[in-house]
């Protein structure tokens, strides 16, 4: 089952990391023959739910929840391309970003190793406070390969925004599966994010603190490459013929705070906090 990207996806999930479905244990010794037209085509409707906005282990001082309702059209060569919706459901509904995306999936024939290649484009509002806010798209490369006992997921992204932001993510996963035709799963997940944090300089500068006071506010700490956050995640996932679910906790421990200057003087370290919360998504298949 594709899990929602969420814009967010995010995160989504989000990151999102593809796992195997396969029960078998063999690993696949030939990676060359590559298939993605064991399915048809289809379109897919869906709503998603998550019930704080967390990116990297970053987030707003305030809680933000998403429903993001979306509908995308998926071919059995493996390409697709998704439109999403992300509102927030606090007093009045407000539309706090628009998605519009696209990629291509792909797996070995016996699904031990599964991909995808996935791009793009943010509309946020002009008042959204997300932390994601100053990012204009984004473009991801997704692999994973089930040895078995282990999954191993990997995953590298480019954010577009002022600088770009390069971020690779790694995690260990295990699928159980359930049922008379493995339509259940239970996939404990660990990873962590490695990058840059300009995304999130942005959103702090352009939108938290601009100008206070006639004091020129600048913020310092993580310019290459550093661990951002560890995530650890439990998705229970039901998905048949036309009808898929999935509902999971996630937790998340940020790392490395940035720091703030006014005048070129330092002022504090930002303090973060882990972070606890769910994401819950329905989709119909036809």
């Amino acid at each position: 089952m594709r899990k929602i990207k969420l814009l967010a996806f995010v995160p989504l999930f989000l990151f999102v990391f593809k796992t195997s479905l396969s029960a078998q244990n063999e690993i696949d010794k030939d990676l060359s023959f590559l298939d993605s037209n064991t399915q048809s085509s289809y379109f897919k409707i869906g709503a998603d739910y998550i019930s704080n906005n967390v990116y990297f282990g970053r987030k707003d001082s305030s809680n933000i929840p998403y429903l993001v309702p979306l509908i995308g059209y998926y071919n059995k060569t493996g390409l697709f391309i998704e439109g999403s919706l992300s509102l927030i459901p606090k007093n009045n509904i407000r539309t706090d970003l628009f998605t519009i995306g696209g990629g291509y999936d792909f797996h070995s024939r016996n699904q031990k190793f599964t991909g995808e290649i996935y791009a793009a484009k943010y509309f946020f509002n002009d008042s959204s406070k997300s932390v994601k806010s100053e990012t204009k798209g984004e473009v991801d490369g997704i692999a994973a390969y089930d040895f078995g006992p282990l999954s191993i997921n990997g995953s590298v992204n480019v954010l577009f925004t002022n600088p770009a932001d390069l971020i690779f993510t790694a995690g260990l996963s295990h699928a159980f599966l359930f049922g008379n035709s493995y339509e259940w799963s239970v996939t404990p997940t660990a990873s962590t994010n490695i990058g840059s944090l300009n995304f999130y300089k942005n959103y702090v500068i352009k939108r938290k603190l601009k100008k206070r006071n006639g004091r020129t506010v600048k913020i310092s700490g993580i310019n290459n490459f550093s661990a951002l956050d560890y995530e650890f995640s439990l998705p229970v996932s039901y998905d048949i013929k036309h009808w898929s679910f999935l509902i999971s906790p996630f937790y998340t421990i940020p790392v490395n705070p940035i720091q703030y200057y006014v005048n070129g003087i330092f002022y504090k370290q930002e303090t973060l906090s882990n972070s606890f919360y769910m994401e819950a998504s329905l989709a119909f298949k036809f």
